[in-house]
C-alpha cells in the first residue's frame, strides 16, 4: 500500500522493464531470544517464515502478476522452539522464470530486493516491504529515482503537546496509515475486498506458505519433540 510499491506495481503492469524473469529479494534480523522469545515459539505461530517471509512471497506473487508458481522449494533451520529461525525459498514459474527469497531470525540482511526484466530492473533498498525509494532502470536510459515522504500529522502529539508523528518503534511504520486508508475506502464503497491485494491473492500467498513449511517439516504445536529438523 505504500506509494512506492504501488508505482512501482504500475510500471511492472504497463510492461516499462519488460517481461519479469526473476526477484531477488532477503530480510532478517538477529532476534534477541531472550527478550523476544514468542517469535521463535512454534506454539505461537512464530518463525521467520511468518514473520517476514509472508512479505518476500507477496512481493513475487506482484511481480509475477499474481500467478500461481509451478515450483516450491524450500530449505530451513528449526529453532529449539520448533519454528523456522533461517528459510530460503525458490519459486518457480513456467518459462525459466523465479524467485530467490530468504527470511531469518539469525542474520541482519540488507533488506533490499531487486525485480529483473527483459528490458530492466527495479532496485527497492532497506527495507523493500515499506519503501520510500526505488531505483528503476530501464535499456538505454537514464536510472529513474521513485521516492516519497512519510505521512506527518500535527494531530499526533505526546503528552506534553510535542509531535510525535513518525516516532515508532518499527522502521517506516507510519506508512501503515496507507493500509488503513485503503480499507476505510473499500468499506465506503462497499467493497468486500482491496482491488490493490485481492482475497485470491492472499490465499494463494497463504497456499504457498503452507507448502513451504511442508517442505521444512515445520509443524506449529507445542510438542516440539514431535517437530523435525530440516
Amino acid at each position: 500500500f505504500f506509494p512506492v510499491i504501488k508505482e512501482v506495481a504500475a510500471l511492472i503492469a504497463a510492461g516499462e522493464i519488460g517481461e519479469i524473469s526473476s526477484v531477488q529479494a532477503s530480510f532478517g534480523w538477529r532476534n534477541p531470544m531472550e527478550h523476544n522469545p514468542a517469535v521463535e515459539d512454534a506454539a505461537q505461530g512464530g518463525g521467520a517464515l511468518g514473520a517476514v517471509g509472508i512479505y518476500l512471497v507477496h512481493l513475487a506473487l506482484m511481480a509475477f502478476g499474481g500467478a500461481r508458481p509451478s515450483k516450491i522449494e524450500a530449505i530451513g533451520e528449526l529453532g529449539p522452539l520448533g519454528a523456522d529461525v533461517h528459510t530460503s525459498m525458490l519459486l518457480g514459474w513456467p518459462g525459466n522464470k523465479h524467485a530467490s527469497l530468504t527470511c531469518s531470525l539469525r542474520e541482519n540482511f540488507a533488506g533490499e530486493a531487486v525485480i529483473h526484466g527483459s528490458k530492466g530492473s527495479v532496485h527497492l533498498p532497506f527495507p523493500f516491504l515499506c519503501p520510500l525509494k526505488a531505483e528503476v532502470r530501464v535499456d538505454g536510459a537514464e536510472p529513474r529515482l521513485l521516492e516519497d515522504k512519510l505521512p506527518v500529522s500535527d494531530e499526533v502529539r505526546d503528552a506534553d503537546g510535542a509531535v510525535i508523528s513518525n516516532s515508532f518503534n518499527l522502521v517506516n511504520s507510519a506508512g501503515l496509515v496507507y493500509e488503513a486508508e485503503a480499507v476505510g475506502s473499500a468499506v465506503i464503497a462497499r467493497q468486500l475486498q482491496s482491488e490493490r491485494v485481492p482475497l485470491e491473492m492472499s490465499l494463494l500467498a497463504l497456499e504457498i506458505m503452507d507448502e513451504i513449511r511442508n517442505k521444512m517439516g515445520l509443524v506449529y504445536s507445542d510438542k516440539h519433540s514431535e517437530v523435525s529438523s530440516a
